[in-house]
């Protein structure tokens, strides 16, 4: 398969042109390592793999002498495979600063793990890393283009599909069902079938290995499938983990395991001036659709004539959707913030963006082409409520057009969020 350009280039750029240390993170098989050596190829880095056993061994073993005798600037592809380089990187950079040399850009990290969270070192990297999280592709990754979605909505502008007709039911579902791990893409869906399940037992045998020791490793995975079902529903992980018969002390830490290697999302609840109603529980979402479907065993047949029954199409769209734009956020030139909105009342939005003013995007999903006046009833109440705070609300749907359904309000076709 050709290399796929990320849409996130410029931000990694930005930040190795005034920051020490440039962490990739994100799932296993997002595409951190390629994006790593094509910007390592343009800084002339040293590249380096911890995917290697004996590289391994010696940077575990003499953590300082590895680092020294790296030429800055470097690459370390799979850091979180030997945790006792942070301290070395960090005397590193430190010393540059000091003798009034040039830091910026001296390493460029890559990690499929959240490894700073659990760092045996006393020492952190704090002050001296930034952090940038890639997700799988974006549908217009994939299709060659930068999505601009969200800045047209925060503008009052949004964009219409310039396609003759709307996507199928049957389209959609193949999007859903594929999702955006690169190594989906070209693969036939029994293939594809077949690589999310060996996909799944390497993260389970790799990263969650060097997270933590686990007696039981199926019930990890039991609890996976089982977050897969409760998408789009607020996290109740005591009662999931009820529901599995794993006692709550270790299915906590099993849940905080699939957090940290990039398979579940929890999108925090929202209610700054509508607290007193508000649900407070985040809501879940697993980080690919493709994945999601996989755990569920839905595949495309099934999403086009299944019933929308949980976890039916409608929550697979929906997981989609919130994924696409979520990963669409980090491009944006609004700076926001990701929340879901639900009151006691039983109104709902399923993704609010938050911009550092205050301004306010919501977005519903509807997985129909026909879309009307009641089903923006909870967006217009949130407009009502917020006032000049509120800069468009919108209902993402499977059909053709984008439509006006009242002030700031719009039906917008799904095709839309990645169309020029």
């Amino acid at each position: 398969m050709a290399v796929i350009a990320r849409n996130q280039e410029q931000q990694v750029q930005a930040a190795l042109a005034d920051t020490p240390v440039v962490m990739l993170t994100g799932a296993r098989q997002v595409g951190k390592s390629t994006l790593g050596e094509q910007m390592a190829a343009r800084m002339r880095a040293q590249v380096v793999s911890l995917d290697d056993p004996a590289t391994r061994s010696a940077a575990r073993e003499d953590p300082s002498g590895f680092i020294g005798r790296l030429h800055l600037p470097a690459m370390i592809d799979e850091v979180q495979r030997a945790p006792e380089l942070v301290y070395s990187i960090k005397q590193t950079v430190d010393r540059l600063r000091l003798g009034g040399e040039r830091a910026a850009g001296s390493f460029l990290l890559t990690g499929s793990a959240s490894t700073w969270d659990t760092l045996e070192s006393p020492e952190s990297l704090a002050g001296r890393i930034e952090r940038v999280e890639l997700w799988p592709f974006s549908q217009g990754e994939i299709a060659g283009r930068r999505e601009h979605f969200i800045d047209a909505l925060f503008d009052g502008d949004p964009p219409s599909y310039e396609g003759d007709l709307p996507l199928s039911r049957a389209q959609i579902a193949k999007l859903v069902v594929r999702g955006g791990y690169p190594e989906a893409q070209a693969r036939s869906e029994p293939r594809m079938q077949d690589w999310f399940s060996q996909y799944l037992a390497l993260v389970l045998d790799r990263d969650i290995r060097d997270l933590a020791n686990l007696r039981r490793p199926e019930d990890l995975l039991r609890l996976l499938r089982l977050c897969a079902t409760r998408i789009g529903s607020p996290t109740n992980v005591d009662a999931m983990l009820r529901d599995l018969g794993i006692s709550l002390s270790t299915g906590r830490r099993y849940f905080d395991l699939l957090c940290r290697v990039h398979l579940v999302r929890e999108i925090p609840a929202w209610g700054v001036n509508l607290a007193r109603a508000a649900v407070r529980s985040p809501k879940l979402v697993i980080v690919d659709s493709g994945l999601a479907a996989h755990l569920v065993e839905c595949s495309a047949d099934k999403f086009v004539g299944g019933p929308d029954t949980r976890p039916g199409p409608g929550h697979l769209f929906e997981n989609f959707v919130t994924t696409e734009i979520v990963k669409a956020s980090a491009w944006s030139r609004a700076d926001v913030k990701a929340f879901h909105w639900r009151d006691r009342s039983g109104r709902e939005v399923d993704l609010l963006l938050e911009r550092r003013d205050g301004t306010i995007v919501a977005i519903e999903h509807k997985l129909s082409e026909a879309v009307g006046a009641d089903d923006f009833r909870h967006l217009a109440y949130l407009r009502n409520q917020l006032g000049d705070r509120f800069a468009a609300g919108a209902i993402v749907h499977a059909g053709r057009r984008t439509l006006p359904f009242g002030e700031r309000l719009w039906a917008v076709p799904v095709a839309a969020l990645w169309s020029p």
